[in-house]
C-alpha cells in the first residue's frame, strides 16, 4: 500500500473494530470522509450496531433472569422435586 493511500473500513463492523484496537487507522480515516452525510453516515452504522448488541443482551439476560425465577414464583407448575431443590439452592 502506497503511503499517501487510506484504508477504508469494509462495513461498519470493521469500524468498530478500528474503533477499539486501531486507533491510528480510525483517525486517518476520519480525516478523508468530507460532508456532513458521510459524517453522519459513518457514525450512526456503527452505533446501530452497539445499540442492537447491547438490546440482545439485555434481552438474553432478561430472558434468563425470569426462567431462573419461575420456580420460586410459580411453585405449583413444576415437580416438587425441582421445586425443593430450587428453595434449598437459591431461597
Amino acid at each position: 500500500m502506497e503511503e499517501n493511500e487510506v484504508r477504508h473500513p469494509k462495513n461498519s463492523l470493521e469500524l468498530l473494530r478500528w474503533l477499539v484496537f486501531e486507533p491510528e487507522l480510525l483517525k486517518e480515516y476520519s480525516d478523508t470522509v468530507k460532508g456532513w452525510k458521510a459524517r453522519l453516515r459513518a457514525m450512526a452504522l456503527p452505533m446501530l450496531w452497539i445499540a442492537l448488541g447491547s438490546f440482545l443482551v439485555y434481552l438474553f439476560l432478561l430472558a434468563l433472569i425470569v426462567g431462573l425465577d419461575l420456580p420460586a414464583r410459580f411453585p405449583g407448575q413444576f415437580w416438587p422435586v425441582v421445586v425443593q431443590a430450587w428453595g434449598e439452592r437459591f431461597l
